[in-house]
């Protein structure tokens, strides 16, 4: 039996920022748009690709989602290379 993984297929190639917000101390929040969000559930971790140019995936947990209208959000601090990448997206 096959375990369900639902944020397999996330990368910023295939999602929408809907929002992007920066606070002190280097925090982000960010709200996207995403096929896969129809199947999350807030508090799930979401293994996610910052930038085409670093392959690694980062895990970061999302603080909300609606499943039903396709989007979730994440809260992440800046603390390298990867995550300054994601803090660089703009919205659209």
């Amino acid at each position: 039996m096959s375990k369900h993984k639902p944020w397999d297929d996330f990368s910023w190639k295939t999602q929408t920022v809907l929002q992007h917000t920066a606070y002190d101390g280097e925090q982000w929040s960010c709200a996207s748009r995403h096929r896969s969000a129809r199947r999350t559930l807030a508090r799930q971790l979401v293994h996610l690709t910052c930038d085409p140019a670093i392959p690694m995936r980062r895990p970061l947990s999302d603080q909300a989602a609606e499943p039903s209208q396709g989007w979730v959000e994440i809260l992440y601090k800046v603390l390298g290379p990867g995550l300054q990448a994601l803090a660089a997206r703009k919205v659209g």
